[in-house]
């Protein structure tokens, strides 16, 4: 048997590019290139492994290439904030939530900032009262307040930064207007420009076609569902829905994805063959599987630029072309050359793919579903029977996949083989069907009595699938886990798989036992007595911050709900406690009712248990098994030798008042950290009279994000702290942290670190000492551009410091 160069290639050109995004930045790449004549001549005596190495270096340099190019087109932070009149094309399909409206726009003519002009995609969003209606292809004049990419910095959590860059998104900004004076100088902005048009036939079809379901479903509340699976747009799918859908491992089949264009195809395929033979003469002048080839492409690539062209779709557009071709040329390729040879074409013709989890968990479902498919089982009547080889494929399948799922979505579906035994023919075969033939309706012969009823039937079939696939998730929860927590259980969880999908015949299966064990019985890096970790989340202009000991986990505040569809509590603050293996809160602590504090709360209390909320807000659907306590002064409690206390209120808190913050002190034998909330000078006064000696802190988050009202000279000499931290948005509106704080900061000689420059910031209080350390700094990224001071470094305060203090 020949083997084929092809796989070994593809998967070094791979490597290649993922080895690149693991660079902090592009600086190594210029050593590299300088050693690059040198590699390629030592290449000339390495001859078994010489193209794959030259394949290997081709990744990384062609994603360094496309890397650098994009970067050299973000708007630069020294930029931001400034207004400019921009003209554009409108991409893609416009998301609007209530009055406000968002967009990509390509910009094609600028003014200048700085000298420099801006060209290249920009998320624009609209929040005037009056908002435009933009449609896909329209050409815009906008007046627009730019900034650089930048997005929360936490352990874990969406990464909206690697999200622009992954889509070539060069900057943010908002829509303004025209404030200019002199009305005969004020140039004409915020209009359109209908002689700069471009055409967009497919993205407007999809929005004919959105309308059309919601009037056909004007009260179905799977219109999300089907209006994804017809048109790849997945934003009206609720977030309770995609709960579902991930609990139960089924997301994948809501919206278009490589099964659906390969069903498309084989419909196509099949269906075309069939009616072109029935026609004697057409065989005779073009053989009937060439004929059915080219239609099969052609509705295949017709159904992709539906969906968007999306990642998923794209794989599975290039590998039924490659075997399509393969077909009409009368050649046999093996399926694991079609699939290597589409993964080196979607890295060729976007190497930012890679950054994308719909990428991987794409290409890895194909290569295992190919691996099962080779696998040879012992003959008989029962292993040979079609129900068991779906069974054991979809067993298979969801036991392979489990690593990527954990890496991903932390989380391990338990009811996904069964849900997607049933889920996967329903929506192949039945519900995506109908879905098509309606939209096919719709567009040949407009809306009418077929286009509705088809919708309908879609619609009452995935509501029968609905109450099966709620009924497995309330049965069956997901299995949480941390990657970052920890590596060893991971590694014994690909053992494990590893030696379970290799030949029996090696008789190595009992080794899956030891796999297994360091799954279950991960060793972790625990926290003796007294000693604590505490993490400040970057939530924006906001308050989160996570606080553990050996066995027990504080929340204190929980961040700001932003919108209908954005909230801290679910964005930030649940997956970072899953990232830490926190599957219960043993105390939530909401200091006050202001947005910005206490906006998560009830996606928090949604989706994690937690024992006992103190708060003088009024907090609902806290749960049967959650202890409610006032927040008063005095109340005090010790886990595992670190001791925290309330110092504030004395008397019952009110829901606007930042005076009657909760204030909390953490205390050890090591040292301690004060949190302060929203209190301001008043309140600061109280607490310094009620605790003379025993405010003092190592460590103070600083009160109302650094807000001048905060943070006096009198509570600054009382706390003494080493370090100050700041929990305040990039770039926030309201100027914070004051610049008369950090003076009082400076001339004290106290170091400063603030969220929203550094991201999450994280405190390890030990025997040895206090370190602190920011997650930009620790973790840097290719994309990400801010540009971190000194005041993002690590911060260590050694055991003798403490000691003086």
């Amino acid at each position: 048997m020949n083997f084929s160069p092809l796989p070994l290639t593809a998967f070094a050109f791979l490597l290649g590019i993922v080895a690149l995004f693991f660079l902090p930045d592009l600086s190594p790449v210029h050593f590299a290139a300088g050693l690059l004549p040198a590699a390629l001549i030592a290449l000339l005596w390495l001859k078994k492994w010489r193209l794959t190495v030259l394949f290997f270096l081709a990744g990384f340099f062609y994603a360094a290439l496309v890397a650098g190019n994009q970067l050299t087109r973000i708007l630069p932070q020294s930029q931001a904030g400034k207004t400019i009149q921009l003209d554009g094309i409108v991409e893609g399909l416009p998301d609007r939530q209530g009055r406000v409206v968002r967009f990509n726009f390509n910009v094609f003519h600028s003014s200048s900032i700085d000298g420099r002009a801006i060209r290249g995609r920009i998320r624009v969003s609209d929040y005037r009262k009056k908002t435009i209606d933009p449609q896909p292809g329209e050409a815009w004049r906008l007046l627009l307040r730019a900034k650089s990419p930048h997005g929360f910095a936490n352990p874990a959590g969406f990464d909206y930064e690697k999200w622009l860059f992954s889509q070539r998104i060069i900057a943010t900004a908002y829509i303004r207007k025209n404030v200019r004076k002199n009305k005969a100088k004020r140039p004409e902005v915020n209009h359109r420009l209908p002689d700069m048009d471009r055409s967009a036939v497919i993205d407007r079809m999809r929005l004919r076609i959105a309308a059309q379901i919601k009037k056909s479903l004007p009260d179905s509340s799977f219109r999300g569902i089907i209006t994804a699976l017809a048109t790849g747009d997945r934003r009206a799918i609720t977030s309770q829905q995609w709960s579902v859908l991930q609990t139960t491992g089924t997301s994948h089949l809501m919206a278009i994805s490589g099964l659906h264009v390969g069903l498309v195809a084989g419909i196509a395929f099949f269906l075309f063959r069939f009616l072109f033979a029935t026609v004697p003469q057409l065989p005779l002048l073009i053989p009937s599987h060439k004929a059915a080839a080219v239609v099969a492409m052609s509705c295949a690539t017709f159904y992709s630029l539906m969906a968007g062209f999306s990642l998923p779709t794209q794989r599975a557009l290039l590998m039924l072309t490659v075997l399509m071709v393969a077909i009409i040329l009368r050649r046999r390729v093996r399926a694991l050359d079609i699939l290597s040879l589409t993964l080196l074409l979607v890295l060729i013709l976007d190497p930012l793919s890679i950054l994308s989890a719909g990428f991987w968990l794409s290409f890895a479902a194909v290569a295992m579903i190919l691996y099962i498919l080779q696998q040879r089982s012992h003959r008989n009547d029962w292993t040979e029977s079609s129900t068991f080889k779906t069974v054991n494929m979809q067993l298979k399948l969801s036991l392979m996949m489990a690593p990527a799922t954990l890496i991903f979505f932390q989380q391990i579906p338990l009811s996904g083989p069964v849900a997607n035994l049933v889920a996967i023919p329903v929506v192949a075969f039945l519900i995506v069907p109908l879905v098509l033939l309606a939209s096919l309706s719709f567009l040949l012969f407009g809306g009418g009595f077929v286009e509705h009823n088809l919708y309908r039937l879609a619609d009452y079939v995935l509501q029968l699938l609905w109450t099966l696939l709620e009924s497995l998730a309330r049965a069956t929860e997901a299995l949480p886990f941390s990657v970052e927590h920890s590596a060893v259980a991971l590694a014994g969880l690909v053992f494990t798989i590893l030696v379970l999908m290799l030949p029996a015949g090696l008789k190595i299966r009992k080794l899956a036992l030891v796999g297994l064990l360091a799954f279950f019985f991960p060793l972790h890096s625990q926290l003796r007595e007294g000693e604590f970790r505490v993490i400040l989340l970057d939530v924006g202009q906001g308050l989160s911050a996570v606080i553990m000991t050996g066995r027990h986990a504080l929340l204190f505040d929980t961040g700001a709900r932003f919108s209908k569809r954005f909230n801290a509590g679910d964005a930030v603050v649940l997956p970072v406690l899953k990232s830490l293996s926190i599957n219960r809160l043993d105390t939530l602590i909401v200091s006050h009712g202001d947005n910005d504090h206490s906006g998560g709360v009830q996606k928090v209390l949604a989706g994690m248990e937690v024992k006992q909320v103190i708060t003088n807000e009024k907090i609902i659907d806290t749960g049967d098994g959650t202890k409610v306590t006032p927040c008063r002064a005095g109340l005090q409690w010790q886990w595992e030798g670190v001791s925290f206390r309330i110092l504030h209120p004395d008397t019952d808190g009110t829901t606007m008042s930042n005076n009657a913050s909760c204030v909390l002190h953490v205390k050890s034998s090591f040292a301690s950290i004060l949190l302060p909330a929203d209190i301001e000078e008043e309140a600061e006064k109280e607490i310094i009279s009620r605790y003379p000696d025993t405010l003092r802190s190592n460590i103070l988050i600083a009160g109302h994000h650094g807000s001048n009202t905060s943070s006096s000279d009198d509570f600054i000499n009382a706390v003494s702290p080493q370090l100050v931290l700041f929990p305040a948005g990039w770039r926030n509106r309201y100027h914070h942290p004051a610049k008369k704080v950090l003076h009082r900061l400076a001339i004290r000689q106290i170091k400063s670190m603030i969220t929203g420059e550094c991201g999450a910031i994280t405190i390890r209080v030990a025997e040895a000492g206090v370190s602190a350390w920011s997650w930009r700094q620790s973790n840097r990224k290719i994309w990400d551009v801010s540009e971190i001071d000194r005041r993002c470094s690590k911060v260590v305060i050694g055991l003798s410091e403490i000691s003086a203090f």
